[in-house]
């Protein structure tokens, strides 16, 4: 057995963190040893509901839930060629989220009274730059709150049978014919046949719209980002591929907003996307791997279970409840980042 000294900088991690290989905990700093995770464990003992998930996986990081003292935990694994190495997320990172979701309620009443403001003035005003400009950073307001509302997965955890192929396919159309004004253009290969499952269609829907967002954003001019939904068995997988050779490296897609303040590359902003997006595939009992397929192009590609429930209805992905937009283009908001301020122009 590898003495655990060789492995000090895993006290260097904060929270829980470990090393895996040949099925067994090789290394493990003291915060994973007080919660039961110590040298010679079973992996077999933790992976218990995406084990085909992580034993498949070949490169890249892969987020997904564990079983630690017999409730289920997030955690990321990054693959190396020596070992595996697991980190659980919670603790730190659930206070930080749960801050941001609180601020997130307190700023939405002053924004929807600026919106509202906004309407009346721009409605005196003919079009311009001015107008467009004033709309785009409104709607970027819009999306920023709502990724700290989102990113906290213990906020709006409702499900009901969904059709998951036609609410992608609809974003996907809608992405399409907007980023035709950013000069990236996004590839999509969907599914025709209905695909019902139980879901959160708000949190799937801005998980949705966050990957093809960063993806776009990401991307080169005049490049295109792929995005592909398909069914493999009782899973639906939904993948997204950009030429980005400058996006960050895969270890830190998940704690963005945990990084100290600094100036730096303004496309990062407070970083929640990716904490949105795997926010909502765990209330689906999903997972998301991040990856690179080629050495220029990162692949994020989300997988969650198909289950239903006799008991519920059947809902259209276009019919909605609940409207995180308060009536306002969900496109528009979403993609405020990479659009110009002529689309927020038109009528």
């Amino acid at each position: 057995m590898i003495s655990n000294e060789i492995f000090s900088w895993l006290e260097l991690i904060d929270g829980s963190a470990f090393c895996v290989k040949d099925g067994a905990i090789i290394a493990a700093n003291t915060a994973a040893e007080k919660r039961s995770l110590r040298i010679g464990t079973d992996i077999r003992q933790i992976v218990t509901a995406h084990r085909a998930e992580y034993e498949t996986f070949q490169d890249g990081e892969l987020y997904l839930t564990i079983s630690v003292e017999g409730l289920p935990c997030s955690a990321s694994v990054l693959r190396t060629r020596e070992f595996d190495i697991f980190r659980l997320h919670g603790g730190k990172e659930d206070g930080a989220l749960q801050a941001l979701a609180l601020a997130s309620v307190q700023l939405r009443i002053p924004l929807a009274n600026a919106m509202t403001a906004a309407d009346e003035l721009l409605r005196s005003l003919p079009e311009g730059a001015e107008a467009g400009h004033l709309t785009r950073n409104l709607f970027q307001l819009m999306r920023i709150i709502g990724n700290m509302a989102d990113a906290n997965s213990n906020y709006n955890t409702s499900m009901q049978v969904v059709d998951i192929s036609a609410l992608i396919n609809e974003i996907a159309k809608k992405v399409q014919t907007f980023c035709e004004d950013s000069g990236v253009t996004l590839e999509y290969t969907g599914v025709d046949a209905p695909i019902f499952s139980l879901a959160n269609s708000e949190k799937l829907e801005r998980a949705v719209y966050n990957l093809l967002s960063n993806a776009l954003k990401f991307a080169p001019s005049g490049s295109a980002v792929t995005a592909s939904l398909s069914k493999s068995g009782s899973q639906v997988i939904f993948t997204v591929t950009n030429s980005a050779s400058e996006t960050p490296s895969t270890s830190s897609f998940w704690q963005q907003y945990l990084r100290e303040p600094a100036i730096e590359d303004p496309r990062r902003g407070l970083g929640l996307g990716m904490t949105l997006v795997t926010s909502a595939a765990a209330l689906h009992g999903g997972t998301v791997l991040v990856d690179r397929p080629a050495t220029n192009k990162v692949r994020v590609t989300m997988a969650i279970p198909i289950s239903s429930d006799d008991s519920t209805t059947v809902r259209s992905p276009i019919l909605r409840i609940s409207d995180y937009a308060g009536g306002w283009d969900k496109g528009l908001i979403e993609l405020s980042e990479i659009l110009s301020a002529n689309v927020y122009n038109k009528d």
